[in-house]
């Protein structure tokens, strides 16, 4: 690694399968729209069904998302994590490679990991995943020499606790800045202690309001600066007792599918040039709609 990393990050390496679906369709399968929902406890046939209709590949998992998005914005960056020797693995790095990104990327014996996300007319994201060998962090922490900021998630979290809090407290050694994304409720309700733990230290959270509600904590108070994701209604930057209420970009809704992690790019982005919390919300929700303008997770 040649030049300072700005942001390296923590992902679970997975291959988004986007798929286009009726509301009908959603609900045969029984699961939750607009969520993260498992893979137990569906009709396979229904789900068979649906996952052989057209479908986009796109390098995703919720950091490898907010890495990319970064890079595109011209931030030097790194990503951990672990694909199979096939050819979704392959192609995983193959993508990051040519954004780029310092790939230390993990190759494991295996079927790399996919994520199952099904768009729904109104544009919303549903998704299942099959792990593979995405949850194996084997890698080699000490091939990050230093980072400015050290990204990751709550879906990373529920995938490998341990690993991912002992890659965090690496990354305090080297002097990062620490940036989590809450990802989702379910992230909070089985890894309570462990995100209040990682919180501690964290400089930048960003979290949605259903993310917040389920945490049960006044965000802003956790750390240094906090961000509320509201969707449609857009956004709110704090730090301590400032509040940047920042509105949505207006884009003809194509899917929402890694908007989130895009407004966390812009956002990391604009910070590490210096910009004021309000322009760095800014630079979150104009990235975040050119992605919501577009199928794929990421340009």
């Amino acid at each position: 690694m040649e030049k300072k990393i700005q942001i390296a990050g923590l992902t679970n390496a997975i291959t988004d399968i986007i798929i286009n679906v009726s509301y009908s369709e959603l609900n045969r399968l029984g699961i939750k729209k607009g969520f993260h929902n498992s893979k137990e406890n569906i009709p396979y046939l229904e789900f068979l069904k649906l996952i052989e209709k057209p479908c986009v590949h796109a390098t995703g998992g919720s950091t490898g998302n907010v890495i990319i998005g970064a890079a595109n914005l011209g931030v030097t960056t790194a990503l951990f994590g672990t694909v199979g020797d096939d050819s979704y693995g392959e192609e995983y790095i193959k993508e990051i490679e040519s954004k780029g990104i310092n790939s230390l990327i993990n190759i494991e014996k295996g079927e790399s990991g996919l994520c199952y996300l099904f768009i729904t007319p109104d544009g919303e994201k549903t998704s299942i995943s099959a792990m593979g060998v995405a949850g194996r962090y084997n890698f080699d922490l000490f091939q990050l020499k230093e980072a400015e900021i050290f990204h990751t998630s709550g879906y990373e979290l529920m995938t490998n606790p341990s690993r991912v809090k002992e890659t965090l407290e690496y990354a305090k050694t080297i002097g990062a800045k620490l940036s989590f994304d809450l990802s989702d409720p379910s992230a909070i309700i089985r890894q309570r202690e462990n995100i209040e733990d990682i919180l501690k230290s964290t400089h930048i959270l960003f979290a949605t309001e259903e993310e917040a509600l389920e945490l049960d904590y006044e965000i802003s108070e956790l750390c240094p600066i906090a961000i509320l994701k509201k969707g449609e209604r857009g956004s709110i930057v704090m730090q301590g007792k400032n509040k940047f209420v920042i509105p949505i970009y207006k884009v003809e809704v194509q899917g929402t599918n890694g908007a989130g992690d895009a407004y966390s790019a812009g956002f990391l982005a604009e910070y590490l040039k210096g910009s004021n919390l309000e322009a760095c919300g800014h630079a979150g929700s104009s990235y975040a709609a050119k992605i919501c303008s577009i199928k794929e997770s990421h340009l």
